[in-house]
């Protein structure tokens, strides 16, 4: 059951694997290794040690989930580490290919 503060629309997976997200503004270019901590085929959370803004468009890399996709960052809590959670915005998401 959802509660009304939880407004995902899938099951997400919890996992704890290296995660790499990339983005620009106006203060210059990131590039900041974190740790992806849950997953599911919309979105995904990740922590981070950066200063990134909700509403900002970002790449995330997910190597060991395979997954390579553009995405925005739907909120960003914290001070010193901080929790993003992140919308997925391609159709499918792109994955390595065997």
């Amino acid at each position: 059951m959802r509660t009304r503060e939880d407004r995902r629309e899938e099951a997400r997976l919890a996992v704890d694997s290296p995660a790499v997200v990339f983005w620009e503004d106006e203060e210059g270019a990131y590039h900041v290794r974190g740790r992806a901590v849950n997953l599911s085929g919309s979105g995904m959370a990740v922590r981070l040690r950066a200063p990134v803004k909700p509403g900002a468009v970002v790449w995330c890399a997910v190597p060991s989930y395979g997954i390579y996709s553009r995405a925005q960052v739907q909120h960003a809590r914290g001070l010193f580490e901080k929790l993003a959670g992140v919308r997925f915005l391609a159709g499918q998401l792109v994955t390595e290919q065997d």
